[in-house]
């Protein structure tokens, strides 16, 4: 594991003002962000779109089964037409806007 603070830089923070230690601990902040912006711009899931059949399909119609039958009250017939029903009409694109 890296460490953050080598023991050299522990002995020089502890010798810091209360002001000296807030901008080191802001450039220390701002250097990892930037560095984590940078990364995030180059990043191919940025360039991702999701689609509307993409929220559908995120659950699979095993699991959906499974959701609904954990609710009281309905029974594999009734699961199995509302998954039928669900997986048919898909997404409304008028949502997604």
């Amino acid at each position: 594991m890296h460490k953050a603070v080598d023991f050299s830089t522990y002995k020089k923070i502890k010798k810091l003002t209360l002001n000296e230690m807030n901008r080191w601990v802001e450039s220390v902040y701002r250097d990892g962000f930037e560095a984590g912006y940078s990364v995030t711009q180059k990043d191919l899931y940025n360039q991702m779109t999701i689609e509307p059949s993409d929220l559908v399909s995120a659950y699979t119609d095993e699991r959906l089964m499974e959701i609904l039958l954990s609710v009281k009250g309905i029974g594999k017939r009734r699961a199995q037409e509302v998954v039928d029903k669900i997986l048919a009409e898909g997404v409304d694109p008028k949502l997604w806007d």
